[in-house]
């Protein structure tokens, strides 16, 4: 691509920035491409790719092959004037731009196959993963990625025993699901996830029971966050009011899991004691290098 060529694409790309409200960093922000990356894209010096182009269409709005057609178009010199191109994109189905330092960057299932898949480079979370890169989820299933979450799968049955020498620490055993779980009636059984999870600093989650659970109906007791540094299986309680028994198999949705991008990583348990003399009352974190830093920052 040409400088003048480049122009009149930077052009077009600044315009729609303005249009969404958004600059440079925010921008990074909601595509998970650096801020030199997107310097590059604009001077013509990076192409743009499905990739980028897609993430282009979520943030500012477009669609990902209108945004290439109108890349190859400039890149080959046939390009129409910048507001003509305008036009058509805002003319198209619009991305969602959200901005602001407390905007909520859901992923989406490219960007939750992209960190969480066997073997993916999460190239462009580098700016995330420099500052938390020991994470994943065990037994991820990327058929089970929905467009802005994961279903997770029953793993195994809880089951507690008295401890005479603590009454109020029971034993725990944890038993494997094979098959189904069956609850009898009035029953209420504390069960966990196949997948176990070891969640990064910059990424916090929302739990909710899946539409398979509720439609039964159980009765599900669950907390509705988990937080940043979580690393075990998640585990709720789940309760059949019913006068009959009910199963849930191992192939259903059991927990759906959302995942929100965080602006700026929280302090470890270590950080925070030695900073405001505050003691977690129940973790003791370990985690090497994530510190309070805001993310992106050139």
């Amino acid at each position: 691509m040409t400088d003048e060529q480049a122009l009149v694409f930077r052009k077009l790309l600044d315009a729609m920035m303005d249009e969404a409200g958004i600059d440079t960093k925010h921008l990074s922000l909601q595509t998970n491409y650096s801020t030199a990356a997107i310097s590059l894209l604009k001077n013509g010096h990076r192409p743009l790719t499905k990739s980028f182009a897609d993430a282009l269409a979520m943030a500012i709005g477009g669609t990902q092959s209108l945004w290439l057609k109108i890349y190859a178009e400039i890149a080959a010199g046939d390009s129409s004037d910048v507001a003509s191109y305008l036009k058509t994109l805002k003319s198209s189905r619009q991305g969602v731009a959200v901005t602001g330092e407390r905007a909520s960057r859901r992923l989406v299932n490219h960007q939750i196959m992209e960190l969480f898949a066997k073997d993916s480079d999460r190239a462009n979370f580098a700016q995330y993963t420099a500052f938390s890169d020991h994470f994943g989820i065990e037994d991820f299933d990327k058929d089970r990625i929905q467009p802005t979450s994961y279903d997770t799968r029953i793993g195994y049955k809880v089951l507690k025993t008295p401890n005479k020498s603590k009454p109020e620490q029971p034993d725990l055993e944890f038993v494997e699901i094979i098959d189904e779980l069956t609850i009898a009636p009035n029953e209420t059984v504390s069960v966990q996830t196949l997948e176990h999870f070891e969640m990064p600093a910059f990424i916090e989650c929302d739990l909710s029971p899946a539409s398979t659970i509720t439609r039964k109906p159980l009765l599900v007791g669950n907390g509705p966050i988990v937080d940043p540094f979580f690393n075990g299986r998640l585990c709720v309680d789940l309760t059949n009011p019913h006068s009959k028994e009910r199963k849930i198999s191992v192939d259903e949705a059991f927990l759906t899991v959302r995942f929100t991008l965080l602006d700026v990583l929280p302090l470890t348990d270590e950080e925070m004691e030695r900073v405001y003399g505050v003691r977690r009352y129940n973790r003791d974190r370990k985690l090497k290098r994530a510190r309070n830093h805001v993310l992106a920052e050139e």
